[in-house]
């Protein structure tokens, strides 16, 4: 904790002493108390899947169908490569939601989303998942915290101010996180002529929508 950013250290606190609890599914070691009434693993990630697409429509991007992503969530927790860590208060749904791999002795941050509405009755969600995720590589001795990337779109920096990822790039800054230029993920494409046709139809679908919009 002491290389936690005061305000975010007030964050955590703050969602703490709000009454917030963390639900972990996954986990080795449990780093909290499962929240109360905390729903089955399906259910609880069909749930995230719904405030993933939420977050994307604010953020612009897209996820794939229901189906194929939380089938593939359930098949890696249950093989023991996935952590999902959920914030709930009370018996209502989550807060907030944080997917985490497991792999080479390290958790990295996949996905992550909350729900906008309840941020202002419920501040520091997400910050205190990340702290329960730094608490859980720590538990269970990993050798490194992967907080996700904040790369600008087209350059692999720092994102300087007045950038979108700079807001992300202080929040995890705030953890006491550090700037790690890595090699990134790469795709590998089996079938060309189905990866193609999949590209034009969202391009298609995305131009619809801005037409949708603008009417």
């Amino acid at each position: 904790m002491a290389d936690v950013g005061r305000s975010t250290r007030q964050r955590i606190q703050q969602a703490e002493r709000s009454g917030i609890e963390v639900a972990v599914y996954g986990g080795a070691v449990a780093v909290a108390a499962a929240a109360p009434k905390a729903p089955a693993a399906q259910e609880a990630l069909d749930e995230f899947y719904d405030l993933l697409l939420a977050t994307g429509e604010r953020r612009h991007f897209r996820f794939g169908p229901r189906g194929e992503l939380v089938g593939w969530w359930l098949a890696a927790l249950a093989a023991g490569h996935l952590v999902y860590l959920a914030a709930r208060s009370g018996p209502g749904p989550s807060l907030a939601g944080l997917i985490l791999h497991r792999h080479g002795g390290r958790l990295s941050t996949v996905h992550s989303a909350d729900r906008a509405e309840t941020r202002h009755d419920h501040p520091g969600a997400l910050h205190l998942l990340r702290w329960r995720a730094v608490q859980m590589a720590v538990a269970t001795n990993c050798s490194e915290m992967d907080l996700g990337g904040v790369d600008v779109a087209g350059a692999r920096r720092i994102p300087r101010e007045g950038e979108p990822m700079r807001g992300l790039y202080d929040h995890k800054r705030g953890f006491g996180a550090r700037w790690v230029e890595m090699t990134g993920a790469h795709e590998h494409v089996a079938r060309p002529a189905r990866y193609l046709a999949g590209r034009v139809a969202v391009q298609l679908a995305r131009r619809v929508a801005r037409a949708r919009r603008v009417r």
